[in-house]
């Protein structure tokens, strides 16, 4: 099996990967290909790096892709599972490796990200800032980013399908739409979305009350010094013991820690909702996504079902984008700014 996980650069493909190989490694372990890997241990790097970090990574080009063309060919001659991102920079050369992993007899599973342009693009330049710290900034042009966005929007219109049927019957495509909207315009149709049912997404949708005098930023301070700072910072916490242990491929505590960020997802949603309306639906999104999305994790890692535990990890990373937002809506209250 070939697991792809799509995506325009700075859509977070590779925390996605680090998760998603911890399901795999449940169930023997994958080879993971990612050609921006090779870029470290080719030897001219460093020093194309600093004469002009906008074309270090065309400079060395020709030899990752070599090595990439290598690693795939052993895998497949070697029968192994294999992880690879995708950037989508080019739709040809993207289904020309699919289809050598057809031809091969390997299963593949999509996870696609399908994040909104204002995000990614925050994503690259949060990346360049912290590796240029570490001597080795990774550059990404505007050009670069729109095009493979502009090709995530393409699929996400009703292509995708199209698309996978001129593979073969036989192909799996296991969508997962994570963010708000297209990736470049914000008018790409999902292919997939995870929903939520139940109590649990119901009380946190509730209408927020707005009936009595105090200020909203007064309203809002309430919830958060009552209770809501509390539920914030386990939430965060929670993720982030996710995050560590699905890097260091501890698949068992995986489960783990989807079992745990459950149980303080439903103790947020018995606390209520936010009086202010558009920071409630940043928190009422964070917590259907964070309910799907425990569930199916959990899940995923106890069945070792690689693809049921992407799409959980899918709806997790989206809930945690919403958590992020709402924090920013939740200061520009304080500060005054509505």
């Amino acid at each position: 099996m070939t697991v792809f996980v799509l995506g325009q650069a700075g859509s977070g493909k590779t925390l996605v990967v680090d998760l998603v190989h911890v399901a795999l490694a449940a169930r023997g372990g994958a080879v993971r290909v990612d050609r921006d890997a090779y870029k470290d241990v080719h030897p001219g790097y460093p020093g194309y790096l600093g004469e002009d970090v906008r074309t270090a990574g065309v400079r060395v080009r020709a030899d990752t892709y070599r090595w990439q063309a290598e690693v795939e060919s052993r895998v497949r001659a070697g029968r192994y599972d294999a992880l690879a991102e995708a950037a989508l920079a080019d739709l040809r050369e993207f289904l020309a490796e699919v289809a050598a992993y057809r031809r091969s007899g390997y299963g593949i599973e999509i996870v696609a990200l399908a994040v909104h342009e204002a995000l990614s693009q925050l994503g690259i330049l949060e990346r360049y800032v912290r590796l240029a710290q570490e001597g080795r900034a990774r550059y990404v042009s505007w050009g670069n980013h729109d095009a493979c966005a502009a090709l995530a929007d393409h699929w996400g219109n009703g292509n995708m399908n199209t698309t996978s049927r001129a593979l073969g019957a036989a192909v799996l495509l296991s969508v997962v739409t994570l963010g708000v909207g297209a990736c470049s315009s914000g008018t790409a149709k999902p292919i997939a979305t995870a929903t939520a049912t139940g109590p649990a997404v119901t009380a946190a949708s509730a209408t927020p009350d707005s009936s009595t005098g105090d200020s909203m930023a007064q309203k809002v301070a309430a919830w958060f010094n009552g209770g809501g700072k509390a539920d914030i910072s386990t939430l965060g916490t929670d993720f982030t013991r996710l995050r560590s242990d699905a890097s260091a491929e501890n698949v068992s505590a995986v489960g783990g820690d989807c079992a745990i960020l459950a149980s303080a997802t439903t103790s947020a949603v018995d606390y209520g909702p936010i009086p202010d309306p558009q920071a409630q639906l940043h928190w009422a999104k964070t917590l259907a996504d964070y309910t799907t999305g425990t569930s199916l994790c959990y899940d995923g890692v106890a069945k070792m079902n690689a693809t049921e535990a992407g799409k959980g990890i899918a709806d997790i990373l989206a809930g945690t984008t919403q958590l992020a937002a709402l924090g920013t809506r939740v200061l520009a209250i304080q500060a005054g700014a509505r």
